[in-house]
């Protein structure tokens, strides 16, 4: 089963004013550290909302961020008198990047393919009725339209559906005529930008060179990519949640040792390497 886990955390708070606002839930400690008061969750005890519910007593800047079935994470940012911030992140995306979807180039989907998937993707606003048959007929059309969708289509309707802020639909058309390993460096450009402009406006240090080779993979290792969390504990360790994500991340980016050759025949197998992950 997959680590799934949350991290809640504010700034510009004390430690006891910090527990203070999840007294119901009864934490038995918090961390603080570098302007950080900050709290791990497994999703299991606790969901997301009620974590969202304590934080928001706080004046803040807070986060919240869930991981989620070893493949994505999922970000919020918000402070009294803000617009909140939310981002899904799929690291495993990241790391294929600059792989062709099977198909991808000998088959390219049609411009009325195209246009059906943006409507789908992104649909016009409408004043519903009475006679709106969300659930019926309407519903099984998008489902059929949605069987048919490929590549960076079937992405962008996933993210559609997931926790995070609405990706604009002029990007979502760009990104429909391009190749799978293109449109997929796009949008997390994209989702680069959106982030780092949200940890301004909420006043969060960071080093953006740092969130760049983050975000977008340049610094993740392979035994980070494989890891339940991916390059969840490096994000937050860029934006200074301390030793327990720095030490992780020392880890996970140190050279694997292999068994010489004689000793693998003679147990059949190579050891795996040893990893740590708190819950």
């Amino acid at each position: 089963m997959a680590v799934r886990i949350h991290i809640a955390g504010a700034r510009n708070v004390t430690t006891e004013e910090f527990l203070a606002a999840f007294a119901e839930l009864n934490p038995q400690s918090a961390e603080a550290v570098n302007g950080w008061c900050w709290l791990q969750a497994s999703v299991w005890g606790v969901s997301g909302s009620k974590l969202d519910e304590c934080l928001a007593k706080l004046s803040g800047p807070c986060l919240r961020v869930t991981s989620e079935d070893a493949c994505r994470w999922y970000l919020r940012l918000f402070k009294q008198g803000l617009e909140p911030f939310a981002l899904c992140h799929h690291f495993t995306f990241v790391r294929r990047g600059d792989i062709d979807e099977p198909g991808d180039e000998a088959n390219p989907p049609s411009a009325s393919d195209r246009a059906k998937w943006l409507e789908l993707i992104c649909p016009v606003l409408h004043a519903s009725s009475a006679s709106d048959d969300f659930f019926g007929e309407l519903a099984a059309k998008d489902d059929d339209m949605r069987a048919e969708m490929t590549g960076m289509a079937d992405f962008l309707m996933d993210q559609r559906t997931m926790f995070g802020s609405p990706t604009p639909r002029d990007l979502v058309a760009r990104l429909l005529e391009l190749p799978h390993p293109k449109a997929l460096h796009e949008y997390f450009m994209w989702q680069l930008e959106s982030l780092t402009r949200a940890l301004a406006r909420f006043e969060i240090p960071y080093d953006p060179k740092t969130i760049e080779a983050t975000l977008m993979g340049h610094s993740i290792s392979d035994r980070e990519f494989e890891a339940d969390l991916g390059n969840l504990p490096r994000f937050l360790a860029d934006i200074g949640f301390g030793p327990q994500f720095e030490s992780w991340v020392e880890e996970m980016s140190a050279p694997v040792e292999v068994e010489e050759p004689d000793n693998v025949e003679a147990r059949g197998q190579v050891t795996k390497p040893h990893r740590t992950i708190h819950e």
